[in-house]
Protein backbone atom coordinates (compact mmCIF):
# COMPACT_ATOMS: atom_id res chain seq x y z
CA UNK A 1 0.00 0.00 0.00
CA UNK A 2 2.82 2.46 0.67
CA UNK A 3 3.50 2.59 -2.91
CA UNK A 4 0.42 3.79 -4.12
CA UNK A 5 0.67 6.43 -1.79
CA UNK A 6 3.96 7.32 -2.37
CA UNK A 7 2.61 7.91 -6.13
CA UNK A 8 -0.14 10.02 -5.31
CA UNK A 9 2.41 12.02 -3.08
CA UNK A 10 4.91 12.32 -6.26
CA UNK A 11 1.65 13.66 -8.07
CA UNK A 12 0.52 16.45 -5.82
CA UNK A 13 4.35 16.91 -5.61
CA UNK A 14 4.64 17.46 -9.24
CA UNK A 15 1.22 19.30 -9.52
CA UNK A 16 2.14 21.77 -6.63
CA UNK A 17 5.82 22.81 -8.55
CA UNK A 18 3.91 23.05 -11.75
CA UNK A 19 1.04 25.12 -9.87
CA UNK A 20 3.56 27.20 -8.35
CA UNK A 21 6.21 27.96 -10.88
CA UNK A 22 2.77 29.15 -13.20
CA UNK A 23 2.03 31.28 -10.84
CA UNK A 24 5.49 33.06 -10.47
CA UNK A 25 5.60 32.96 -14.72
CA UNK A 26 1.40 34.43 -15.06
CA UNK A 27 1.48 36.60 -11.24
CA UNK A 28 -1.15 35.54 -9.93
CA UNK A 29 -1.94 33.92 -6.31
CA UNK A 30 -2.09 29.94 -5.28
CA UNK A 31 -5.46 31.11 -4.58
CA UNK A 32 -6.58 32.42 -8.22
CA UNK A 33 -5.22 29.42 -9.76
CA UNK A 34 -6.57 27.19 -7.53
CA UNK A 35 -10.05 28.73 -8.01
CA UNK A 36 -9.69 28.22 -11.81
CA UNK A 37 -8.22 24.34 -11.80
CA UNK A 38 -10.45 23.40 -9.39
CA UNK A 39 -13.06 26.06 -8.60
CA UNK A 40 -12.07 26.44 -4.89
CA UNK A 41 -9.18 29.01 -3.55
CA UNK A 42 -7.81 26.75 -0.85
CA UNK A 43 -7.16 23.42 -3.13
CA UNK A 44 -3.73 23.89 -3.88
CA UNK A 45 -2.87 25.23 -0.26
CA UNK A 46 -4.90 22.11 1.25
CA UNK A 47 -2.66 19.58 -0.72
CA UNK A 48 0.33 21.23 0.02
CA UNK A 49 -0.11 21.17 3.76
CA UNK A 50 -1.68 17.59 3.35
CA UNK A 51 -5.07 18.01 4.26
CA UNK A 52 -6.87 17.56 1.38
CA UNK A 53 -6.34 14.45 -1.40
CA UNK A 54 -6.78 14.76 -5.05
CA UNK A 55 -8.29 11.88 -7.46
CA UNK A 56 -6.60 11.00 -10.49
CA UNK A 57 -9.02 12.38 -12.84
CA UNK A 58 -8.93 15.79 -11.06
CA UNK A 59 -4.70 15.84 -11.01
CA UNK A 60 -5.01 15.18 -14.84
CA UNK A 61 -7.32 17.94 -15.39
CA UNK A 62 -5.46 20.56 -13.52
CA UNK A 63 -2.42 19.36 -15.57
CA UNK A 64 -4.03 19.54 -18.86
CA UNK A 65 -5.32 23.09 -18.15
CA UNK A 66 -1.90 23.94 -17.21
CA UNK A 67 -0.21 22.92 -19.88
CA UNK A 68 -2.50 24.60 -22.21
CA UNK A 69 -2.32 27.44 -20.62
CA UNK A 70 1.51 27.32 -20.14
CA UNK A 71 3.39 31.09 -20.87
CA UNK A 72 5.33 30.33 -23.84
CA UNK A 73 8.26 31.94 -22.82
CA UNK A 74 8.64 29.75 -19.54
CA UNK A 75 10.14 26.06 -19.15
CA UNK A 76 8.52 23.58 -18.16
CA UNK A 77 9.13 22.44 -14.55
CA UNK A 78 12.50 19.50 -15.42
CA UNK A 79 10.86 16.49 -14.24
CA UNK A 80 7.43 16.74 -14.57
CA UNK A 81 5.74 15.51 -16.88
CA UNK A 82 3.85 17.19 -19.17
CA UNK A 83 0.62 16.58 -20.64
CA UNK A 84 0.70 16.10 -24.67
CA UNK A 85 -1.61 19.39 -26.17
CA UNK A 86 -4.85 17.89 -28.19
CA UNK A 87 -4.81 18.82 -31.28
CA UNK A 88 -7.48 21.50 -32.70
Amino acid sequence: MADVSEAKSKLIADLLKVADTYCAAAVVTRASLSKALFGRGGHLDDLHAGSRDLATGTYERAMRWLAVNWPAEVDWPVGVFRPALEAA
